[in-house]
């Protein structure tokens, strides 16, 4: 919990039983003065944290500090408030801000990633005020304030310590974490007869075909490279990534041999690199699978279930050589590596399953590609079964990936109690897998006894066909990977991308009406089935996820036909702003999205309002179980800012209805609204002097955010919301039975696996 608002805002979330979930309707009246009433009086005040004061004297055109915080430290997200007073008369005083982008001074940051030139935040009267601030960043950094103007301007700069709360809600878009680092690599120790006997020859490498003797080894630098990498990690700063996937962390990328580690890159990466941008990402490492010595070390890498390598947590010498990677990985980045993701979705073919692609055969009798590998269409069901969801799955690979996620956990830990480590995905939202449910469950694996362990998941919540686009053909569109003719992870255009705002679509039953998609593509994302799973071994307040590989939202570039895009900004604006607002609601602490919109304003607004936010379980916010049928909110809090996401699934607008309590004092009172304009999305920011009784939010076109900021944090300010829509009587919108769902990104019959990731 953050701040202030944490002990009088989070109720206690529904917990069903583990066994098939039906949820009841639960109505709560709202006390309070009712809708109808009088607006209560307000006596202004400035609620807020306040930090140490600036005391300036003015002296002619010029001033003098008397005293000034050398550092300010700010909670990620929180907003803070800068006392300044000023001695000496005269009139107002303008103030100016240098900083790096993502920090606000008054609402305000720098126009371009980098070193910039200072930009104005506004003034402070002539005997003080106070500047308004707010990071986004992880990391500490200096920010430089500017008072008076032309020669007679003073400059105070301070060092700003960043404090992540380790539940901080976080975001980041995937492609905004690539970099062309500037390293060659090397394969060795021994590419003869081409090599010598270490070569850079790609050619030489794969003529030997012996990674037992010719694989990757070491890397050298090229100087040359660097600026222009350096430059490509301040550009991709245009986005408010906090967390960045793909590192070149994989553990064969860094423990080559046994006692034997290449360490550039990730120093050049935390040190060179995360000095140029300002520290803004957390990169996730891979710390699996094994190295690829591991299957070619002779007796040592032989296992006793009779296969090679790192797959069988009963090779004593392997498991003690993961456990040192990882020890010297924690020891060597603590404190500049938050997240540490154990492997990408290893019931596929990243790691235990290779066979589970086209032309695959899972007939092994141990150790990777076991018959438990594949999924297959249960027809009696309607469902897909098998893999990590099954039995025999977890009978097969449930205690190695058990027993290497306590050892990282373990290791982690010791050096870094502040870092998480992440399961290897094998959930896709909705319900929970076998495998998790055997790790987690108490009586079994109990992996959450280590409070530094958060379950991965990869959400696939875009509807696979979408019903409102054909092939060439005519036929729906297949969104499913391993498509002949193609790389294997290619879609077409139009997969994972939003719903139309308007009309309707033709189905079996009948035209149906696009509200009804956007109602579904919400459940998709919606994971209350797996959480009333959790709620039923008691963990629900233990149990962290993060989904490093969120397959929805944003999603307005990349298309083979850019000129005749099958979505708009718009769509995808809205749908990112939804996704992120519900994971950020259920406990999903940080998400990172697989695409990154063409303009980054709108995804960095989501992250400026969510960002270090604490959810709420009031009124119908509950934490399982909402409505996505007609009005959808959630509730935040961040020390003394509230804030309130809306959209709304009704067949007119929303009218949301706010009960104020009494006693209250407010600063600012915002709503921030995107509103899609034809293709594209417009963003309005008003300030009130309170909060409305009445907000309105139309079906599917708008998202609005309020923020409030005042002396009753946690929504004390609030004695209840009700919605209304027009025809409809007004409800403070109770809980949905969820539906019972097809997972998404499944494959055809016969083909393997959950959704895989793209490649580059």
């Amino acid at each position: 919990m953050n701040g202030s608002c944490g002990q009088a805002a989070l109720g206690r979330a529904v917990q069903p039983r583990r066994a098939v979930l039906r949820w009841a309707v639960l109505v709560v009246v709202a006390a309070g003065s009712g809708a109808g009433a009088a607006p209560l009086p307000v006596r202004p005040r400035s609620p807020g944290p306040l930090l140490p004061p600036v005391v300036l004297t003015r002296e002619g055109n010029s001033f003098r500090v008397e005293s000034a915080p050398a550092a300010i430290t700010l909670e990620l997200g929180h907003v803070a408030y800068l006392p300044v007073a000023i001695r000496g008369g005269g009139g107002a005083v303008p103030v100016v801000a240098r900083t790096l982008i993502h920090t606000y001074v008054n609402d305000l940051t720098s126009p371009e990633p980098g070193a910039t030139q200072a930009f104005g935040v506004g003034s402070v009267g002539s005997e003080g005020g106070s500047v308004k601030l707010q990071t986004l960043r992880l990391y500490d950094h200096p920010l430089t304030l500017g008072f008076g103007s032309g020669a007679g301007q003073l400059e105070v700069t301070f060092a700003l310590r960043v404090r992540v709360s380790p539940r901080s809600v976080l975001f980041g878009l995937d492609p905004a974490g690539w970099i062309e680092l500037p390293f060659v690599e090397i394969y060795g120790p021994d590419c003869t007869p081409c090599g010598t006997p270490t070569t850079e020859s790609r050619q030489c490498f794969a003529q030997v075909a012996d990674p037992g003797r010719c694989r990757h080894w070491d890397v050298r630098f090229e100087p040359a490279r660097e600026e222009a990498a350096l430059q490509q990690a301040v550009a991709r700063q245009r986005y408010a990534c906090q967390i960045v996937r793909d590192a070149p962390t994989t553990q064969g990328a860094v423990f080559v041999a046994p006692g034997r580690f290449v360490w550039q890159p990730l120093d050049w990466l935390l040190g060179v690199a995360k000095a140029r941008v300002g520290g803004h990402w957390s990169a996730t490492w891979y710390l699996l699978p094994g190295a690829t010595w591991m299957s070619h070390c002779g007796a040592p890498c032989s296992n006793p279930d009779g296969s090679v390598g790192l797959v069988d947590p009963d090779n004593v010498y392997l498991m003690e050589e993961y456990r040192g990677f990882v020890r010297a990985l924690a020891n060597r980045y603590a404190g500049r590596l938050r997240l540490y993701e154990l492997v990408n979705e290893p019931a596929a073919e990243f790691w235990l399953c290779p066979c589970a692609v086209p032309g695959g055969r899972c007939d092994a009798t141990a150790g990777i590609n076991q018959p438990c590998c594949l999924w297959r269409w249960d027809e009696a069901e309607q469902r897909w079964v098998g893999g990590p969801d099954s039995a025999e799955f977890v009978a097969a690979y449930g205690e190695l990936l058990l027993r290497t996620a306590e050892v990282a956990a373990e290791e982690v830990w010791a050096a870094d109690p502040s870092a998480l480590v992440i399961t290897g995905a094998v959930d896709i939202g909705q319900d929970l897998t076998e495998t998790t449910a055997y790790l987690i469950d108490p009586a079994r694996g109990n992996l959450l006894r280590h409070p530094n362990v958060a379950i991965g998941v990869h959400q696939y919540p875009t509807l696979n066909p979408p019903p409102w686009l054909t092939d060439a053909q005519g036929r729906p569109l297949d969104c499913s990977y391993f498509q002949p003719g193609h790389d294997w992870y290619w879609l077409p255009d139009g997969c994972e991308t939003a719903p139309p705002l308007e009309g309707t679509i033709d189905g079996e039953g009948g035209a149906r009406p696009v509200r009804l998609l956007w109602q579904r593509q919400d459940e998709r994302v919606d994971l209350s089935e797996l959480l009333g799973e959790v709620a039923g071994f008691g963990l629900l307040d233990r149990f962290l996820m993060i989904d490093t590989e969120l397959h929805g939202g944003w999603h307005d570039t990349g298309f083979e036909n850019p000129e005749s895009p099958p979505t708009t900004p718009a769509r995808e604006a809205l749908a990112g702003l939804r996704i992120g607002a519900i994971n950020a609601h259920q406990g999903v602490l940080a998400t990172e999205f697989i695409y990154a919109p063409a303009d980054p304003a709108v995804y960095n607004a989501m992250v400026r309002h969510l960002s270090g936010a604490t959810p709420v379980y009031r009124w119908a916010a509950q934490r399982v179980g909402s409505d996505y049928s007609g009005c959808v909110y959630k509730l935040f809090c961040r020390g003394d800012e509230d804030v309130v996401a809306m959209w709304s699934n009704s067949a007119a607008a929303c009218q949301f209805v706010f009960s104020l309590a009494g006693g209250l004092e407010f600063r600012e009172v915002t709503t921030t609204r995107f509103a899609a304009r034809g293709r594209d999305i417009e963003t309005t920011v008003s300030r009130l002097p309170l909060p409305p009784a009445t907000l309105a939010v139309a079906p599917l076109s708008e998202f609005v955010f309020l923020s409030v900021i005042g002396n009753r944090a946690g929504f004390g300010w609030l004695a209840g919301i009700e919605t209304a829509v027009a025809d409809e009587p007004r409800r403070d919108a109770g809980r949905r039975v969820p539906p019972a769902v097809t997972p998404p990104g499944r494959p055809a019959a016969g083909a393997a696996g959950a959704g895989r990731r793209r490649t580059r």
